[in-house]
């Protein structure tokens, strides 16, 4: 009998755990099922599995037209188990999935916390439904399979409204990151690409954006290219960054496939194409969708190693050029590298980084792999550098520095070969600009004629002598135009209380002007040209003018009396200056440098080697040693170079220091040593042609002004304090 009961018990037992099961499995497909409560006009589901996750989840953005995104972490802090969210891309509606039945105290809970008004909730099995606005009506059998997204994943979302397919499963990773995974089979793009190693090497490292297409992906992204010229000759793709927040296109092209050759094909007109120092300029030709933003203006290409760059301003290209030249490359920058590239994958179709945002699409086996973040702050910083280069000018001839009373600190007055001119700020944009009558002969001069402490700017032409104040502005009658062409350098000194100037001209005159631009008298001091420089001397108390001739005669002449004109012979040296009352001229002859004193045959030797020009003094270099003189012509300082082509010189003196900058002209680099002779940190720096500096005790700011293709260049670094 007990065995009959045990058996009984037995069989109640299995029944019940059956019916149990039955009753599980049955509730759990009910009506309430997300496969009959979403339809085709949800456009998308997303299902939210890990809902911690949200905090840092863009995906949420999926469902930012149902109301009930912002009831999430609401319904959460009620503590009800595991739940995964269904929720309609379009529509109110909130669909639960728990791992055990609802009950009518937690339906009640769930009601409770609902923010929203009008809303509804039915349920049945694990399954809960909300809506708000929108009746809830389930389907008399599945409309869709929402089994088979990784259980894995954050959240998965279903895209409804393209042909019932698309499944993306949504990963989280560190920092902030998503990796969203599509299937996507209708798809196919070429081989992901490293773009960071392709582009790095010719971008500049402080680009504001970054956007690169893979060749395919961007020949279906955007009509433009498929049908323009662009895919003639792309190879693995392209990158739109932005630099000096203004457009720049880079590409490379298969062999035989030169961008250059190809759009002078394809260009309507020959006179759309201007070339200029291996830029090219072309007109009327759109290469993308955006780019160039107006096709009638045009756009510049130029190449940089195996790539092709293009921007919509000349200037830009120089200045990229420039920034490749110096090094100053994303390539060669780690950091800045970092900043772009890090945390997403090496290989891709689609990449994209702006200040808030990094987003990267890879397709792989009918999979598309997408990576994108925006965590707070900034990804891309683009850093504060002071540098800056301006290539406006045709052909950079010279430049001076000037303290600018109006601007405070230094302007950089710049000149061309063809007499244009340009005043430009403390960081490289123009104030002014203007054109003389001839190309310079002299290196203009920043003087005060009024002692003021308000600087003018002071040049030859061939025709006229100039003088501009630093608005621009012409002093009193200047420019001064004589009878015949300048052909020696002006000069200002000093006489009675007031500045005046002294100048040569090819008859032989010596004219000299008052601060207006008026003619104060004019001498003949020779039947041949004047050249190089002529300088006012105070001769026991008489007023006195030092000039050379073509024939190397050098000659003192009175300015203010009618007397003849003094002969002191003929002299080798090519360099002067006036020191302390005094005209001095550099000789170099048989290995070494020797001074003359113009006025007198008095010469000595000063040291062997090769001369060098410096605003300080003088300069000698010896192989690899370079000896620095000041104005009296005594030795100041030795420096040991480690290279032995030097074309200029200039000090920078400080209260305490000097520090000496050397131009390197055969490597095109430029040193700067202290007063020891040691090699500051930071050098060499890209430079040839010219050298000048300036310094600014109120910010420690040392800046060195150059040339570096046809472009003033102005590097800067704090200085002098700390060093």
């Amino acid at each position: 009998m007990a065995r009959i009961i045990l058996s009984i018990v037995v069989l109640l037992s299995i029944l019940w755990s059956g019916y149990a099961g039955y009753d599980l499995i049955v509730n759990s497909k009910t009506r309430y099922a997300p496969e009959f409560i979403f339809t085709p006009a949800d456009e998308g589901v997303l299902v939210v599995r890990k809902i911690n996750e949200l905090q840092y989840g863009d995906f949420i953005h999926l469902t930012q037209d149902n109301p009930f995104t912002r009831e999430l972490l609401n319904i959460d802090a009620l503590d009800l188990g595991k739940i995964n969210y269904y929720m309609s891309a379009s529509r109110g509606i909130l669909l639960l999935e728990k791992n055990a039945h609802w009950k009518k105290g937690e339906i009640k809970k769930l009601h409770g916390s609902i923010t929203l008004a009008n809303t509804s909730i039915q349920y049945d099995g694990v399954y809960a439904v909300i809506s708000v606005n929108t009746e809830i009506i389930p389907a008399s059998a599945p409309l869709f399979n929402y089994k088979n997204g990784d259980k894995k994943a954050s959240a998965n979302y279903w895209n409804l409204s393209k042909n019932n397919g698309g499944r993306t499963d949504i990963y989280a990773l560190n920092s902030g990151y998503f990796q969203y995974k599509s299937s996507i089979p209708t798809k196919k793009y070429g081989k992901s690409v490293a773009d960071a190693v392709s582009f790095s090497t010719v971008l500049p490292q402080t680009i504001e954006k970054y956007e690169f297409l893979e060749r395919f992906y961007a020949l279906e992204q955007d009509s433009t290219i498929a049908n323009g010229p662009l895919a003639l000759w792309l190879d693995k793709g392209l990158v739109l960054a932005d630099f000096n927040h203004k457009k720049v296109l880079v590409t490379d092209y298969r062999e035989q496939q030169t961008p250059g050759l190809i759009l002078m094909d394809y260009a309507s007109n020959a006179d759309s194409i201007l070339l200029e120092d291996a830029i090219k300029h072309f007109k009327g030709i759109q290469l993308t969708s955006s780019f160039p933003q107006n096709p009638n203006s045009g756009f510049y290409l130029f190449e940089i190693e195996d790539k092709t760059l293009f921007t919509e301003s000349l200037e830009l290209a120089k200045k990229i050029q420039i920034a490749y030249q110096m090094g100053e490359t994303l390539g060669l920058n780690q950091q800045k590298n970092k900043q772009l590239f890090s945390g997403l994958p090496t290989y891709t179709n689609y990449r994209k980084v702006e200040p808030n945002l990094k987003v990267s699409i890879t397709f792989k086996n009918d999979l598309q792999f997408a990576v994108t973040t925006v965590p707070p702050g900034e990804q891309l910083s683009t850093g504060v550098s002071s540098n800056w280069t301006n290539g406006t000018l045709e052909n950079y001839a010279g430049f001076t520095p000037i303290i600018d009373h109006i601007r405070t600190g230094y302007s950089l007055f710049t000149y061309d070969e063809a007499g244009n001119y340009a005043l430009l700020s403390s960081n490289g944009n123009i104030i002014w600009s203007g054109k003389a009558d001839t190309s310079f002969i002299d290196l203009p001069q920043s003087i005060d004629i009024f002692e003021n402490d308000k600087h003018q700017i002071l040049f030859t032409t061939h025709k006229s002598v100039y003088l501009i104040d630093l608005n621009g502005n012409y002093v009193g009658s200047f420019p001064y135009t004589g009878d015949h062409r300048f052909s020696a350098s002006v000069s200002y000194f000093r006489w009675k209380n007031t500045t005046r100037f002294l100048v040569g001209n090819t008859k032989g005159e010596l004219t000299m002007l008052n601060t207006t631009g008026s003619e104060l008298n004019i001498v003949q001091a020779s039947p041949n040209a004047l050249k190089n420089t002529s300088f006012a001397l105070n001769i026991n108390g008489n007023l006195r003018g030092w000039c050379i001739d073509t024939e190397n005669e050098r000659l003192l002449t009175y300015l203010e009396q009618p007397v003849k004109t003094e002969k002191l012979g003929k002299t080798t040296a090519n360099q002067f200056e006036k020191v302390n009352g005094e005209v001095i001229g550099f000789i170099q002859e048989n290995g070494a440098v020797k001074i003359e004193r113009m006025t007198s045959h008095e010469m000595k030797p000063l040291a062997e080697g090769q001369f060098v020009p410096c605003n300080t003094g003088s300069a000698v270099k010896l192989k690899n040693t370079l000896s620095l003189f000041d104005k009296n012509h005594q030795l100041t300082q030795t420096i040991e170079l480690g290279f032995n082509e030097v074309s200029a010189v200039y000090q920078i003196q400080l209260e305490t220091s000097v520090y000496t900058l050397v131009l390197d002209y055969f490597k095109n680099n430029i040193y700067c040593f202290n007063a020891a002779g040691t090699l500051l940190e930071g050098f060499p720096k890209e430079g040839s042609q010219l050298l000048s500096a300036t310094y600014d005790n109120v910010t420690n700011e040392l800046s060195i002004y150059t040339i570096i293709s046809n472009s003033v260049v102005c590097h800067k670094t704090i200085f002098g304090k700390n060093l």
